[in-house]
């Protein structure tokens, strides 16, 4: 479309014009100020401004727009594009040489809304696609469009020119911080890419990369290997400073015939001796505490068999024959009174690499030994192994522990203190700007993200341990917080699971008082046949815990987007929005 012959003559006569319906008319309305600003310098149009104009008259390829001020201009339209007479458009200028401008309908000539001129004349904000465009969404957000309003998110925008126009509206809308590293994990999340266990495995992987990084003597790589241990197995403990390992007094403990073992006394309970080899011919089990029911005061089998099977894995469970032996012969290395002792294969990850660091720093300090045959040990795949499985076993959550309050916040503390220490020995290492450091500040970032998104929803990922994987998991609750704390009405919440044999499965649970009802939704008939000859051993343990049950199975054939779901919870439904905007669309001439 564009405005030719006209220009002159309209250019001319504008002042008086606009004086003329100034004077007879009275001020101009609020509204009307920002039109009337852009039309008077209708030569000075720059490409991609936007005006508002009215369908006066159309004359075959030719029609007359209405402009704010109460002013007339013609138009040639172009092939293809259609108005009915009295339509409100919002027009975008194409191009401006002084003598033809060239304007297209803007948005595919949508109706024109008043309310957004106004909302940015009160802010004091030309029109523009990106304001225009700003307003429009924040209003289908349901977002207040108010001076102070607009100007934060223009602030937002400007500050964070690569975010989208929606991420940062969605993310203002939600009260969560409009940064780089907020809005990556947002989108993420809506793209349905945010597994923070993903990023936690980066960081399994990458950790031992940081014995290859120790540059000096033995004492360099005991001290990494203690650090490790400490962030580990200490919760989130400050990480020794250096020298604290060539300063650190371990007791005399005495060894027995043959046998490296200890027998420290830990406050408030005697710990049982760790040993870590013994003679061939002797067989050496760890002793297992009995499974109490605290309540009845007695033995409960059932209880002791799953707890037992709960237990995390043994170094026969995660290392074959040939690893074993491999393991086996690196460490006669570094202790050769080991002699033809055998490695007790009945210890944990977590028990073996505890005694095995508390051994390495007595040898060291007593006769020391080849740095060598320490760097093989360390950089083995072996002691990775172990190392990575003491990583699962603090990183993820058993399903039976779901149900010990604060769980999932109190693996997401201890989390973030380990992550923020392993990129603090990532810096001392000179990995700050490798996969370790970037994965782990993922990690926190993520954490961070959830509690911003929990300010307004129910909403966490949940890192399970099952019996052969580990398996992402998404907890969605759709009942509000006040209900939730109350524990009144009925809880909604929805379970996303990301599963090696199940493939994406997707659960819906319904409970009010004692009345559950679940709903498993599956993308393949061999999942969907599993689940269902596993159902009555579901509905029995549910009602053992003294709930009714109802239970059914759906083959999904499309993949829901639960997110977006999840997100307009509590936001104005489709309809209800656009009536919201049409309210108050109005024709300006009436």
């Amino acid at each position: 479309m564009q405005v030719t012959d006209y220009l002159g003559q309209y250019a001319s006569t504008l002042a008086n014009a606009a004086a003329g319906t100034a004077s007879s008319a009275g001020a101009a309305p609020p509204g009307n100020v920002a039109t009337q600003n852009l039309v008077s310098k209708l030569t000075e149009l720059q490409a991609g401004t936007v005006f508002e104009g009215s369908i006066n008259s159309i004359d075959g390829t030719k029609i007359l727009l209405g402009l704010g001020n109460g002013q007339t201009i013609s138009a040639r339209l172009d092939a293809g594009m259609n108005f009915t007479l009295g339509q409100s458009v919002f027009f975008q200028v194409k191009s401006n040489d002084g003598s033809t401008i060239a304007i297209k309908p803007y948005a595919d000539g949508q109706a024109f809304n008043p309310t957004i001129q106004k909302a940015l004349d009160a802010a004091g904000m030309e029109m523009t696609k990106d304001t225009i465009d700003m307003v429009n969404r924040m209003m289908q957000e349901g977002m207040p469009i108010d001076k102070h309003s607009l100007a934060a998110m223009r602030q937002a925008l400007v500050q964070n020119p690569q975010l989208s126009m929606q991420t940062a509206v969605m993310m203002s809308r939600l009260g969560i911080p409009v940064n780089d590293q907020m809005a990556a994990q947002f989108e993420n999340y809506l793209n349905d890419r945010h597994e923070m266990l993903g990023q936690m495995e980066q960081v399994m992987d990458a950790l031992p990369s940081v014995y290859a990084k120790a540059y000096a003597g033995t004492a360099d790589l005991l001290q990494l290997n203690q650090q490790i241990l400490t962030i580990l197995n200490a919760g989130g403990e400050a990480v020794p400073d250096q020298g604290q390992v060539q300063d650190q007094q371990v007791p005399d403990q005495g060894q027995q015939a043959g046998q490296l073992n200890t027998n420290t006394v830990q406050p408030e309970q005697v710990k049982q001796p760790v040993v870590l080899f013994h003679e061939p011919d002797q067989a050496v089990t760890q002793p297992q505490a009995e499974q109490h029911d605290p309540k009845a005061g007695q033995v409960q089998p059932e209880a002791a068999k799953d707890a037992q099977a709960e237990e995390p894995a043994k170094l026969s469970q995660l290392l074959n024959r040939h690893h074993i032996s491999e393991l086996e012969n690196q460490l006669k290395e570094l202790f050769p009174k080991a002699g033809q002792l055998k490695l007790n294969t009945q210890l944990t990850a977590k028990e073996f690499l505890e005694e095995l660091s508390r051994q390495l720093l007595e040898q060291h300090k007593s006769s020391g030994f080849d740095k060598s045959a320490l760097n093989k040990l360390f950089s083995g795949r072996e002691y990775h192994t172990l190392l990575k499985d003491v990583m699962e076993q603090e990183w993820t959550v058993k399903p039976q522990d779901l149900k010990t309050e604060h769980k999932i916040e109190e693996l997401y503390q201890k989390l973030d203190r380990q992550m923020s220490q392993i990129e603090q020995l990532a810096r001392q290492t000179g990995m700050d700007t490798s996969q370790l450091s970037q994965s782990a500040s993922q990690v926190r970032d993520n954490i961070e993200f959830m509690h911003q998104i929990n300010q307004a929803y129910t909403y966490v990922q949940i890192p399970l341990k099952l019996a052969n994987q580990n398996a992402h998991s998404d907890l969605y609750v759709y009942t509000n917080k006040r209900s939730l704390r109350k524990r009144e009405g009925e809880l909604s919440a929805f379970l996303h699971l990301e599963l090696e044999n199940l493939g994406t499965t997707d659960v819906s649970v319904k409970m009010l008082d004692k009345n559950v009802t679940t709903k498993f939704y599956l993308e393949d008939d061999a999942a969907y046949d599993l689940i269902e000859a596993n159902l009555p051993k579901l509905q029995e343990r549910i009602m053992k815990l003294g709930y009714t049950c109802s239970i059914g199975i759906e083959k999904r054939e499309e993949k829901v987007d639960f997110v977006k779901d999840f997100l307009q919870k509590g936001q104005p439904s489709k309809a209800a929005a656009k009536g919201m905007v049409q309210r108050y669309s109005f024709d300006v001439r009436a």
